[in-house]
């Protein structure tokens, strides 16, 4: 059996004159009633007309006919016909449904919220028509008491006894040993009033769509408390959670606090406390009762909600279902609010287990410049310093380079900016207005090197500088071909194919694999498919925590850090041992899900060893199954080995006599026809080109040369000593005349 929401809408004909909005007061409590006794059943009204009735329902069932529907809310129609003395009867066809639809749990709580406004403002009507007859002195009593919204308050003395409140006696919660509340005492109360707390809401720089909501969600408890008290409904439910989702530094924790003191102002709450949780105490196992102490009521946060769809591989529940029982069995004591980095905490709200229990959604947007800019100035005036006017281009040419780079933080980054030019300011002019050059950030710098760089170099034509690799850099153009040719497809209003580009690199040590992957960043950034292009390389201790839920925490960080441009992870096998305890599992899971939700803005590329590569891929369907190229690197030629060793001279201002080439030549083909699974490539090129480096440094000291040509000179007696070197000679089957120490 499934649990679904429906709206209704009914006719209503009893055959006689009647008009249901009369009886309204009396049809609400009859279906508060309903809902009150039913735990698998809900009742609300929707709208009401003459002789018309919309209504939310939540049942349990697969069924979807008229008929069913009557008899799913026949509790309800029996009441509503006792109202006008008659006998419920289907067969007198005293209601129809005009209208009946499945509606999703966020639609279902907007159409409960606008209907608990609609037949509030209905009652009061008829509530002030009633006053009417009686006085007209009752009736400004009436309007002075029943017109209070958030709008009026906001310019008043918002004495908040002058609201109306439900009765609330919160359901007894039994103290055990060994609790510990984690919230601050009521005395400590920081805005006194509901107009104090509106005030500091006010004069939140920015997110003024946040704002707007949360008086929305003000004005919707104004409005259901005045219902509750003129209905006489104790206890009525709170319908207040809410999720809060923004990347850092957007103010979740100030809306949070704010939302706080807004339903402690209103009731919602009664005296009730402010519990803070993080999200790494939500999993299998955790008792919320440890962190409430002896609370019977008020506020829980949970805080980074992006982080509780970790699980623990060895438990038998998930962090999900935690979380879904704590909403559930503290629903009547405590409003939870969630909140979180936009992207991860939108994938925990989606989940149906928390997703039934959010009544409202907050989404945060970054700041733009010149919300920047007010924060920036906003920090610096409570430090008692001034900005001067020709510093503002300078501070948003930074802010953007910090967007462009994905790593802005808002609040965060606007008091960083701050803090550093106090510190410059202090070194250079020690004034109290802050000027242009206390704002020149040396990330500035190297960021503009940067995009000078991607101009005057193609990374196509670095890529095709690489010796060797003919097959890669084939692989390359390939794929780059068919993404710009996807792109093209877009813009052209054609339809395209959803672009999954997660890589997986094969291959012996020295065979180029991180510098492909480098190259392949760059690449997707001119084509315009990453932001950024940048590299970030990460092995198993950058990504595995030592305890359950840090390795996601740990995993989450390193692919945000990457986002935009190529998250490359090296010998990824390392990731997992054979224990089914290793957290790499948990790692894994973790970035298979990044690869799909992310896909878009950033490449992830694993490499490693043939073999183990096969295993480690074929182990996690999901991750096979994400990996839409693989790229093969085969051991370099001994002509490409003895190229890539000449370059290591040549970068580094060397000249190699023609036979010391030569002997270096009869050197490496010794070395590649003996390799092994191991062979390491370039990195033995490299290993010699020092040896032989060190051997020359030798020789010059030896015979006192000073001359630049023979300080530059690698002569055939250099190339030789590698014979006397115990791991290179055993690469070529040669026995070593002597060792001088070094190891492979």
């Amino acid at each position: 059996m499934e649990r679904r929401n429906y709206k209704v809408l009914l006719s209503v004909n009893f055959n006689k004159e009647i008009n249901l909005v009369d009886e309204l007061d009396r049809i609400v409590e009859e279906a508060y009633e309903c809902t009150r006794k039913n735990d698998f059943k809900s009742i609300n009204l929707c709208s009401v007309e003459k002789d018309k009735m919309e209504i939310l329902t939540s049942i349990s069932s697969k069924k979807k006919s008229n008929n069913f529907m009557l008899s799913s809310i026949s509790i309800f129609l029996r009441r509503v016909c006792k109202i006008y003395d008659l006998e419920y009867d289907t067969e007198k066809g005293y209601f129809s449904i005009e209208e009946f639809s499945a509606v999703p749990q966020d639609e279902y709580w907007n159409l409960f919220r606008n209907g608990a406004l609609n037949i509030g403002e209905i009652l009061k009507k008829n509530l002030k028509n009633k006053q009417m007859i009686n006085s007209e002195s009752s009736d400004n009593e009436l309007e002075e008491n029943n017109n209070r919204t958030l709008e009026n308050e906001s310019n008043s003395d918002c004495d908040t006894e002058k609201f109306k409140k439900p009765k609330r006696i919160f359901p007894e919660i039994l103290t055990g040993r060994g609790r510990q509340g984690s919230g601050f005492r009521i005395e400590d109360i920081e805005f006194k009033t509901l107009q104090d707390t509106v005030i500091e809401l006010d004069s939140l720089i920015g997110i003024d769509e946040t704002k707007a909501k949360i008086k929305e969600i003000t004005s919707f408890i104004i409005r259901n408390n005045e219902r509750s008290v003129d209905l006489n409904i104790d206890n009525p439910g709170l319908y207040y959670n809410v999720a809060i989702t923004g990347n850092r530094g957007t103010g979740k924790n100030t809306i949070t606090k704010i939302l706080y003191y807004i339903y402690y102002h209103l009731g919602v709450i009664g005296k009730g406390e402010f519990i803070h949780i993080d999200s790494k105490d939500v999993c299998p196992g955790s008792s919320l009762d440890r962190y409430i102490g002896n609370a019977q009521s008020g506020v829980i946060f949970i805080d980074n909600a992006q982080f509780i769809s970790a699980t623990n591989k060895t438990a038998p529940k998930d962090n999900y279902t935690t979380l879904d029982e704590w909403l559930s069995v503290y629903k009547n004591n405590f409003v939870f609010i969630l909140a979180g980095e936009t992207e991860g905490t939108n994938e925990v709200i989606k989940n149906e287990k928390v997703k039934k229990h959010m009544n409202f959604i907050l989404n945060i947007k970054d700041f733009n410049e010149t919300e920047t800019l007010k924060l920036v100035k906003n920090y610096a005036s409570k430090e008692k310093y001034n900005i001067d006017n020709s510093s503002e281009e300078t501070i948003l040419k930074y802010v953007n380079y910090l967007k462009d780079k994905n790593i802005f933080e808002n609040a965060y980054t606007s008091k960083r900016i701050i803090e550093n030019a106090i510190i410059n300011n202090g070194i250079i002019n020690n004034s109290n207005c802050l000027v242009n050059e206390d704002f020149l950030f040396e990330d500035i710098k190297s960021f503009e090197s940067e995009k000078a760089d991607d101009t005057e170099v193609d990374s196509f034509e670095e890529l095709e500088g690489l010796i060797g690799l003919n097959e890669v850099k084939e692989k390359i153009k390939e794929i780059s071909a068919y993404v710009s040719a996807q792109i093209k497809r877009k813009e052209l209003g054609l339809k395209t194919e959803h672009l999954c580009l997660h890589m997986n690199y094969v291959g012996n040590p020295g065979t180029g694999k991180t510098t492909v992957a480098r190259f392949m960043g760059k690449i997707l950034k001119k084509i315009g498919i990453l932001n950024t292009g940048k590299f970030v390389e990460a092995s198993r201790e950058d990504l595995v925590g030592k305890y359950v839920g840090h390795t996601a925490i740990k995993t989450a960080e390193k692919i945000k850090e990457a986002e935009g441009g190529v998250l490359f992870i090296d010998e990824a096998y390392s990731l997992v041992s054979e224990s089914s305890r290793d957290y790499g599992y948990e790692a894994i899971n973790t970035i298979v899900k990044k690869m799909e939700d992310l896909r878009d803005n950033i490449v992830i590329i694993f490499a490693g060893y043939p073999k183990e590569m096969s295993e480690f891929v074929n182990m996690n369907p999901g991750l096979k199954d994400r990996i839409q190229f693989k790229l093969e690197f085969i051991d370099y030629k001994p002509e490409e080995l003895l190229k890539i060793w000449e370059k290591f001279f040549k970068d580094s201002e060397y000249e190699i006599e023609e036979d010391a080439l030569d002997e270096m030549g009869r050197i490496v083909e010794k070395i590649y026809k003996n390799r092994d699974s191991n062979f390491s490539n370039a990195r033995i090129m490299r290993k010699c080109f020092e040896r032989i480096k060190m051997a020359q440094s030798v020789r010059i000291m030896k015979n006192n040369l000073t001359e630049a040509d023979d300080i530059v000179k690698i002569n055939i007696e250099d190339v030789k000593r590698l014979y006397e070197e115990k791991d290179i000679s055993e690469l070529q089957e040669v026995v070593s005349k002597r060792c001088i120490g070094f190891i492979q």
